[in-house]
């Protein structure tokens, strides 16, 4: 594993550390977002106003939580994949998932051809590589949810082989009965057909990928946002986070947001 040569008392600290840093980060987010409704609130009474005033009452209670949305285009068998999911997905996710949503599609350099069964792909590391795409894609399919099946993609990337890995890695973090799920879509056209899905996808950004991993922030690509991420993913996705008070100003079909 990557991390095979760190010893036990290390890894137990370090847990320590995360889990640490994950409570005063959370406990930091909600103290800030209190401060800002008030803030807010106090605007909102210096005009003077009966429907300002009714949006006052409501902005310390009501919020809307824009979470910063990270797409990931990847490969299994990538080693600046592996690099960036083991020293700046997954540990950013750690601290703050709460704030933000990972959406991973497993292709990238691929290509496809359409074959007489299915569509064909050919990766840029080879057949396990393409093998090790489909594993993961049809993982996020059966587990949908980012708690699922992070861990588990974490688990399997930060491995020597991420396919052999994948088994032992999906029976620690999953039901069981999820790996024999995850091998039959691999091999039959459910996963060909998904794996498809995310080659539309991929083929489609704009700007057109040229390398993997490549990295969208709310939509957006940019050459400083790679940058940035690379280097830091926690401070991007900090950076970017927004939190608006709502208020209701005439009714139920009328709502405003503060500035966030």
């Amino acid at each position: 594993m990557l991390f095979h040569n760190m010893s036990s008392s290390r890894l137990v600290v370090s847990a320590l550390l995360v889990l640490c840093l994950y409570s005063v980060h959370t406990v930091s987010i909600k103290k800030n977002a209190t401060s800002r409704a008030n803030y807010e609130c106090r605007r909102v009474q210096r005009t003077k106003t009966c429907s300002a005033k009714i949006c006052c009452e409501r902005a310390a209670r009501v919020q809307e939580v824009k979470k910063v949305n990270v797409d990931l285009y990847v490969e299994s068998l990538c080693p600046d994949c592996r690099m960036f999911m083991a020293y700046q997905l997954f540990p950013t996710w750690l601290l703050v998932e709460d704030i933000m949503n990972v959406t991973l599609i497993p292709y990238g350099n691929a290509k496809e051809t359409r074959g007489k069964e299915g569509w064909k792909f050919t990766c840029q590391h080879g057949p396990d590589e393409c093998y090790g795409n489909l594993l993961e894609t049809c993982l996020i399919h059966f587990l949908p949810n980012n708690d699922d099946h992070l861990p588990i993609i974490n688990c399997m990337e930060t491995a020597r082989d991420p396919i052999t890995a994948a088994e032992s890695c999906v029976q620690m973090l999953a039901p069981s009965k999820i790996w024999n799920d995850v091998v039959k879509c691999s091999n039959g056209s459910l996963g060909n057909d998904i794996m498809h899905k995310n080659a539309i996808r991929t083929d489609g950004l704009q700007p057109p990928h040229k390398y993997v991993p490549w990295i969208v922030i709310n939509g957006v690509h940019t050459e400083e946002i790679q940058q940035q991420a690379s280097n830091s993913l926690l401070a991007v996705v900090c950076h970017t986070f927004k939190v608006c008070w709502v208020c209701n100003l005439n009714g139920v079909d009328s709502v405003s947001h503060f500035p966030c």
